[in-house]
């Protein structure tokens, strides 16, 4: 059975029950299967009934200090066994003397299942930091007119007027939040909300759902443990939004995530009384301005902070993680001759050059230093951004970062390799490009990037384990060379085959800066740690002369590490827009999914384009302006596991679009607005001509579904973001005014929050700001929409001997992986297919049950559910 993979959070996971729970008498409870105490509200799960327990300190007014509720699930087979489902790493030893046998290695699950409750039908149960969650897992055929729940041991039923369930005792109420319906994916697990949504309808003790729409393909009922919002309004896909600071100028530059919802956010701090109610800080404030690096986890909670710098001022540029083992990467640039504070952290470099330095520092996954350098020579130097991929089958670990310099003396030795290249120091400003691999993960190549003119390198990521860039040039001319690094101090030019353009339009005299591309990549062969080849390199945009705001930024989205795997750079930041509107902009429009070709007005517009990079060509497959009559820029990207993409950036609006229009691209010089399904918080306040935040969404096929001005006030900004399968975090800066959305305020919670008027500091610098959103609610879609994109017909559906898959309306050249995966996500059968309309696959030998049949290509992953009988 495919398990949903968002719209909850499992991290508090289920302990399994080996008589380490106790019975009155004082014996091992072998009743109880699984269970959770760590809450408010406790859960025990066994074969037939969840148990809820509330539990209170003694009260003089109230002798109660327990109380439990049971649910069953009734009409169906409310006896159905309840099975683990995902293992963690995390368990339990229990040696108790009334246990017969002392439980060693008590396992910890994410998920307990309890399958065939009703026809074609599954119930989840999971437990998280924010308290229970229920989630019934429904497939075609499925009697939602039968799904109800009975419960025994309450004071009273009642639903509330905002559609959650109250079950209520004598010390305290149990809240089931109203349900939500999904559709999902039965490949991913992602799951999407639909436009209609059921309630509760109570009759006597039992509970049912009604007021359901149309769907097929999979339902998902989520409902459970409610968590408090603290605002009058309920923000449905804003989880969380806070401010981080005390009153100095704070800002978070750049932000990354792992798949357990911590964040970790890098910035800078002018002030070194920062906040007390974080879990631990390492490190001390030097004085000036010194990088900030915190930690959130998924419950919200600041875990630690840590400053890092000296008696100069130090800034954050960009920040990176190790999602194997949680180490974090952060690059920037110092002023500060004592950055090495802890003498006992080696540094590569240890001494400052110039009035000025990049740095890259490394820090371990809980905020302490493990290796720091200066990074730079006898001028001006600037680190931008890092990056970090491993490669597991090599055991291979890669970190770039890169920026620029306006002075190339005083530079340790350029590194290169037999199969690498570099150019020297040209003139002016010239990027830079920094490699390090390894064990020891030492440099390993290096080179300077740029013409005779100014050349900035704003941005990195990486795609097959090299780096793709981009920057801003003010070099007109590219060298006459293709594909290998000039000698005439020219730009560089490595043109993909579908690729080529040139700007620099004599129409916009103003624009003598252009944005660049490039690629420094291996050959097509498996990764290699040393090998980084010249593959291309192009302008693609104009430039705001220079004077960015915010960096150029590039997010690369990578399926593979072969020359074919398909691989996708989207690159954001602002163009300029001749004659405050009125003239025409040289900028290359490839309209794919939601489109603004009109500029909005104003001096600029924030940009979005992508690039499909396979092998050795680069594809722009779209390009977009995004913004209203005023100025844009675009700070950041993210794109979760699904390709689904967002971005944020800074605006100055005057007016937003008319509800009517949402959704579709502006012309009329306002600001985009869109919520397409119609649950997602948005702000249309317009406060005269104020700076806003601005965050959006896309499907991965380019439709939008949410964009919205952000910050509730003035000078906000969005710097970055990053996303999970789950969950979206922007970071950024606000000056006073911020969106404040607090986790859970319930008694004892200790998430982060923080509103400004609880620093007393009105008129104060500015503060670090961090918002975090749900996916699944962005992302919800109509009921009307198609719920599953299979291309083939299986049957017959259910079965007790074989299954025929006919594919409809498919290539039969292409080459298909099928997958046969059974309810404990085990591959039981793969075979591979070609030149074939029909597969007959035999099933008599597999045990009876629900499987997912995948259907694999290059391009896209489709599945279906099984029946075997």
């Amino acid at each position: 059975m495919p398990v949903p993979s968002d719209g909850y959070s499992s991290s508090g996971g289920y302990i399994t029950n080996k008589e380490q729970l106790r019975n009155e008498d004082g014996s091992g409870n072998e009743t109880v299967k699984f269970y959770n105490q760590s809450h408010r509200v406790a859960t025990y799960v066994n074969d037939t009934l969840v148990a809820y327990q509330l539990v209170q300190a003694m009260d003089s007014t109230d002798q109660d200090t327990t109380f439990r509720v049971d649910m069953k699930f009734t009409k169906g087979s409310p006896n159905a066994k309840v099975f683990p489902f995902s293992e963690r790493k995390e368990y339990h030893n229990y040696y108790l003397g009334h246990m017969s046998v002392a439980s060693e290695r008590t396992t910890i699950v994410n998920n307990v299942i309890k399958s065939g409750v009703y026809t074609n039908t599954d119930v989840i149960y999971t437990h998280s930091p924010s308290g229970f969650r229920h989630l019934i897992v429904a497939r075609s055929g499925a009697p939602t007119g039968d799904f109800e729940m009975t419960f025994t041991g309450q004071s009273s039923l009642s639903v509330d007027g905002s559609g959650k369930l109250v079950i209520a005792t004598s010390i305290g109420n149990i809240t089931f939040t109203k349900a939500k319906a999904y559709t999902m994916n039965n490949t991913t697990g992602v799951l999407t909300l639909l436009g209609w949504q059921p309630s509760y309808s109570i009759s006597g003790n039992a509970v049912s759902f009604t007021s359901f729409g149309s769907w097929s393909g999979t339902l998902v009922l989520e409902f459970g443990e409610a968590v408090q919002s603290s605002s009058a309004s309920v923000l449905e896909n804003v989880d969380w939004s806070t401010m981080f600071g005390a009153g100095g100028n704070d800002q978070f530059k750049d932000v990354v995530c792992n798949d357990d919802n911590d964040v970790f956010a890098f910035g800078e701090t002018n002030n070194g009384n920062l906040p007390d109610n974080v879990g631990e800080q390492f490190g001390a404030w030097a004085g000036n301005t010194d990088v900030v690096i915190v930690k959130f986890n998924d419950g919200c909670e600041a875990n630690f902070m840590t400053y890092y710098g000296g008696s100069g001022n130090d800034y954050a540029r960009g920040g990176e993680i190790d999602v194997n083992d949680g180490e974090l990467y952060v690059v920037g640039t110092t002023a500060s001759s004592n950055l090495n504070f802890d003498t006992s952290i080696p540094m590569d470099d240890d001494e400052l050059n110039g009035s000025q330095d990049g740095f890259y520092a490394k820090f371990s996954s809980n905020g302490l230093i493990v290796f720091h350098t200066y990074v730079g020579g006898s001028g001006q130097d600037v680190c931008t951004g890092v990056s970090h991929a491993f490669f597991p089958g090599q055991n291979l670990n890669l970190i770039y970062y890169v920026g620029h310099t306006n002075n190339g003396s005083g530079w340790p030795a350029l590194v290169n390799q037999a199969n690498s290249v570099n150019m020297p120091y040209r003139d002016g400003v010239d990027g830079f490009i920094i490699k390090r691999s390894g064990g020891a993960e030492e440099v390993v190549w290096s080179t300077f990037f740029g013409s005779d003119e100014d050349d900035w390198i704003t941005d990195v990521d990486l795609m097959r384990g090299s780096p793709v860039f981009v920057g801003i040039t003010g070099e007109e001319t590219y060298s006459s060379v293709d594909g290998t690094l000039p000698t005439d101090g020219l730009f560089p030019k490595a043109h993909g085959s579908n690729w080529n353009d040139v700007f620099f339009d004599s129409e916009i005299p103003s624009v003598n800066y252009n944005y660049f591309v490039g690629y420094f990549g291996d050959d097509g062969s498996q990764v290699n740690q040393f090998f980084d080849q010249f593959r291309w390199s192009t302008y693609i945009a104009p430039s705001n002369d220079g004077l960015f705001t915010a960096k150029a930024s590039v997010f690369v989205d990578s399926d593979g590490f072969s020359a074919e795997d398909i691989g996708d750079a989207f690159i954001t930041g602002q163009v300029p827009i001749p004659d405050e509107g009125n003239g025409e902009i040289d900028y290359p429009f490839i309209e794919n999914g939601w489109h603004q070709a009109e500029p909005g007005g104003g001096a600029s517009d924030a940009f979005f384009m992508k690039f499909r990079m396979p092998g050795q060509i680069y594809t722009m497959t779209r390009s977009t302006l995004f913004g209203g009559d005023a100025d844009e820029w675009g700070g950041g990207f993210a794109i979760d596991p699904n390709d689904n993409v967002y971005m944020c950036g800074q605006a100055k609006i005057n007016d937003v679009q008319d509800e009517v229009d949402w959704c579709v691209a502006p012309t009329d010089g306002k600001f985009p607005m869109c919520d397409l399904n119609g649950l997602l918080y948005t702000e249309t306040n317009i406060v005269g001509q104020n700076q806003r935040a601005f965050v959006c969404a896309f499907k991965n096929n380019g439709e939008m579904r949410w964009s919205t001005e952000y910050g509730d006030g003035d000078a906000n900004a969005g710097n970055a973001m990053t996303a999970n399968s789950e969950k979206v975090w922007m970071v950024g800066y606000s000056n006073q005014n911020w969106t404040d959305e607090e986790f859970d305020d319930t008694v004892g919670s200790t998430d982060y929050f923080r509103i400004f008027e609880d620093l007393e500091l009105a008129g104060v610098g500015q503060e670090a700001t961090i918002a975090r959103f749900d996916i699944p609610l962005i992302l919800g879609i109509d009921e009307t929409m198609a719920q599953n994109d299979i291309s083939a017909l299986v049957y017959p559906n259910p079965t007790s001997g074989s299954i025929t898959l006919a594919f409809q309306n498919m290539d039969n050249n292409v080459e298909r992986t099928l997958r046969l995966v059974n309810a404990l996500g085990q591959v039981v059968l793969e075979m591979k297919t070609q030149n074939q309309k029909a597969v007959e696959i035999d099933m008599r030998s597999f045990a009876d049950g629900l499987y997912s049949l995948q259907i694999v290509t290059d391009e896209t992953v489709s599945s279906v559910g099984v029946v075997k009988e």
